[in-house]
């Protein structure tokens, strides 16, 4: 018997008794019935999930662990931190830009303060890379 069906008695004889023994069974029917039906559901839920996301769901985290990342700062990433970074240049921005001028001043002001940390060769290389990407994305939030 699982461990979690053993109740301590205040009466260890009670342990012999056929009642004891169908007390127990039962539970342990019960439980087993409430696992599977839990399991049912969620794999409802996650077939919904993933018809609503026309695709799978969530993320293959052992996948993203191979991508590098370079972190310049003295700032330590949190491993909550490292997989959002993981997740590249593609994951999704929700809010829409409505500024492009005041986005790409942002950007400019905070790419400006790599520049003492880097090499001139990789620095240019982040700016290009930067700048691409967000053309890219202002061309995108603009249709």
């Amino acid at each position: 018997m699982p461990n979690f069906i053993n109740i301590r008695l205040w009466k260890p004889g009670i342990k012999k008794s056929q009642q004891y023994k169908s007390f127990q069974r039962n539970y342990l029917i019960r439980e087993f019935e409430s696992s599977r039906v839990h399991t049912k559901v969620m794999q409802t839920h996650k077939d919904k999930l993933e018809k609503l996301n026309r695709g799978p769901i969530g993320q293959n985290y052992e996948e993203m662990k191979l991508k590098l990342i370079h972190n310049i700062s003295s700032h330590t990433l949190s491993q909550i931190e490292d997989r959002l970074l993981c997740r590249g240049w593609d994951f999704c921005i929700e809010n829409k830009i409505t500024n492009f001028l005041d986005f790409e001043t942002d950007l400019e002001l905070n790419v400006m303060k790599l520049q003492s940390h880097c090499h001139d060769l990789v620095f240019r290389s982040i700016c290009r890379k930067i700048h691409n990407a967000s053309q890219q994305l202002i061309r995108t939030s603009k249709h």
